[in-house]
């Protein structure tokens, strides 16, 4: 949902963007790292390079800037390590012409609800709690890797969702257009939010069948769940406080979701419960 500009009003952004170029954060990076990240999406067809001389054949053309933020990440050992990710700046403005994300129209868009799926996993926890107080509680928690990535660009997306690399690399004078979702929109929460709720929702079905056996029918993804992991025996199970809000009965458990994270709480009641609550969200 897109408020959209005159063609005077695209072509005098488009002349701008290129002019001004990317942010600092990306000009005086490593060219060699900043061009490896945008190889590696253009390698899985996330991205497509075009030459920058014929961005002008594109029809309502977008270039937004791109910068380079220094940040920490987990290696398979735990341990943190430094790494750099390129952020898409697609709410900068170059002028007094909106940006792309200034110009979404947000009610037309689905509520995306922040900060409250933990609190919701809290009172479930609680609740599981009051009907079992002395059963062990886990909680599996889901990620989609690249979650935005996952969707593809109508071509006028497409053609708004790029960005240059002439100030990075001066070996390499050529657009990048996404393919894909990319992580700078305005709509993306929204959007992923919808493919969230619906595979909540789906599990939270599928828990409360009683047909559905999780040893013959599951996702080959739930195989590399890990085994649960309890606490020591000797530690108490802490009484559940009564509840100021009233929730839907659960058999087993519950599943919540926040954007590309799902999670569910559940009893360690039998193996059979453990393995459909922890194979719900997976299928």
């Amino acid at each position: 949902p897109l408020d959209e500009l005159s063609d005077s009003q695209h072509q005098q952004n488009l002349n701008e963007a290129l002019a001004d170029g990317n942010h600092k954060s990306a000009r005086t990076a490593s060219a060699t790292a900043v061009m490896s990240m945008i190889g590696k999406e253009v390698l899985k067809g996330w991205q497509v390079p075009l030459p920058l001389s014929r961005i002008y054949d594109l029809p309502k053309a977008v270039v937004a800037p791109v910068g380079c933020a220094n940040q920490m990440t987990l290696a398979a050992d735990g341990t943190r390590v430094p790494t750099q990710r390129l952020t898409h700046d697609q709410s900068f403005s170059f002028s007094d012409i909106p940006s792309l994300n200034a110009r979404i129209r947000d009610e037309d868009l689905s509520p995306c609800m922040y900060g409250w799926t933990v609190q919701r996993l809290l009172h479930r926890i609680v609740q599981l709690r009051q009907k079992e107080p002395t059963t062990p509680i886990l909680m599996c928690k889901f990620d989609v890797k690249s979650a935005y990535r996952r969707l593809h660009n109508t071509a006028d997306v497409c053609f708004q969702s790029i960005i240059a690399t002439a100030d990075i690399s001066k070996m390499v004078d050529m657009v990048i257009m996404a393919l894909r979702m990319t992580f700078g929109n305005k709509p993306g929460p929204a959007i992923f939010s919808n493919i969230t709720d619906c595979i909540v929702d789906l599990a939270n079905a599928l828990m409360q069948m009683e047909e559905w056996d999780p040893k013959t029918l599951f996702s080959p993804w739930s195989l590399q769940i890990k085994e649960p992991v309890y606490l020591p025996e000797d530690i108490p199970y802490a009484p559940a406080r009564s509840l100021i809000v009233t929730l839907d009965d659960i058999e087993c458990g519950a599943a919540d979701g926040y954007i590309d994270d799902c999670a569910n709480v559940f009893l360690a009641n039998s193996e059979t419960n453990i393995l459909k609550v922890a194979r719900a969200i997976p299928l």
